[in-house]
């Protein structure tokens, strides 16, 4: 007996069925791709305080997780963080807590930042700090270059009679840059670094610039 063979071919709604199981999956995996890139991307660390916002206000104490420098070991004020950058709350003039300040500073120790910036242009370094000493100062790198020298800090009158310090203006590219505010001496205390596009007009209250370097920097750029 000869065998017959028969050949069944897929019916119009099969295929239909095959050719969108096959788009559905092509689809999930471009989703999937562009989410896991959004995930990763510098806004999304920003948005999770990784990355911290240029222009914007950097608390002192939300620095890179391992991004310092400390002299002693240990966290002396025991507030906030637990490694070995000193950190207590900082209080306003009438002694109402206002956050968390970086002290107990002593020269040669840094603070680093991991920073984005979204648009290039010329900036400006407003540190929140206080002393009851002369001669106090303190540097700024971006990337590893210099781009505030010597920034002079007044004498305050205590460790929590704070006041504004503004440098001079700085050009920044745009993208991420790793921000670095090094201690040229010690007994000081910092609380926030804001930094702001250059506005003319500008009223911020300020008690310095910085030296005749941050002129000449202020016209190159920090490359990335």
């Amino acid at each position: 007996m000869s065998r017959t063979s028969i050949v069944v071919a897929p019916s119009a709604a099969h295929r239909t069925r095959y050719t969108v199981t096959v788009l559905l999956l092509a689809l999930a995996l471009i989703v999937s791709t562009i989410a896991a890139t959004l995930l990763h991307s510098p806004l999304a660390a920003a948005a999770e305080g990784d990355v911290h916002m240029i222009p914007g206000v950097i608390e002192a104490e939300d620095y890179t997780s391992g991004g310092y420098n400390d002299a002693t070991p240990g966290n002396v004020g025991r507030a906030y963080r637990a490694d070995d950058v000193d950190l207590e709350t900082a209080f306003s003039g009438s002694w109402e807590p206002t956050g968390v300040n970086v002290g107990w500073i002593d020269a040669g120790e840094w603070l680093s930042y991991q920073t984005l910036v979204e648009q290039g242009g010329s900036y400006t370094f407003t540190l929140k700090v206080a002393t009851p000493f002369d001669g106090r100062q303190v540097r700024i790198e971006l990337n590893g270059q210099t781009i505030v020298n010597d920034l002079a800090l007044p004498n305050t009158g205590g460790w929590q009679s704070w006041t504004l310090v503004q440098s001079a203006p700085v050009y920044i590219r745009p993208g991420q840059h790793t921000l670095r505010v090094l201690m040229d001496t010690g007994e000081l205390n910092i609380d926030s670094i804001s930094v702001n596009p250059l506005t003319c007009g500008d009223g911020a209250r300020t008690v310095n610039v910085g030296t005749a370097a941050d002129l000449t920097t202020a016209l190159t750029t920090a490359q990335p």
